[in-house]
């Protein structure tokens, strides 16, 4: 994600008009939807069959999202991450291995400093 800022901004500093850079950095850095961030490790997740998937209070799922304050770690192949909306997090990891699905529910209250670290082959459900 830094070298993609870095990449953003270097490009951004040709662009004159200082309404136009804010614009162009929000499309290329954010999703407009949710306030998520766009997950730039989609390509290696997709060749390794692991995902990111988000369902909303009305039961729709997107794919390969982030949101706020969680950063998710592959190490290992057909991997999964399930989050259920809406839910509030802060400093929160996950890293997870081969095999694995990780899943947490939607909570009212804010999350802070979680850590979840599951090997190959296992689940964790919260919720």
């Amino acid at each position: 994600m830094k070298i993609k800022k870095f990449i953003i901004n270097i490009i951004l500093g040709f662009v004159p008009s200082k309404d136009l850079r804010k614009k162009l950095r929000n499309k290329w850095m954010y999703n407009p939807s949710n306030n998520k961030i766009a997950f730039d490790k989609n390509i290696k997740n997709k060749l390794n069959n692991n995902n990111i998937i988000v369902i909303s209070q009305n039961n729709q799922k997107s794919y390969n999202v982030q949101i706020k304050g969680l950063d998710i770690n592959f190490i290992g192949k057909n991997s999964s991450v399930i989050i259920h909306e809406p839910i509030n997090m802060n400093n929160c990891n996950i890293r997870i291995g081969e095999n694995s699905c990780v899943e947490i529910c939607s909570s009212p209250y804010q999350i802070n400093k979680l850590t979840i670290s599951a090997t190959n082959n296992s689940k964790v459900f919260i919720g």
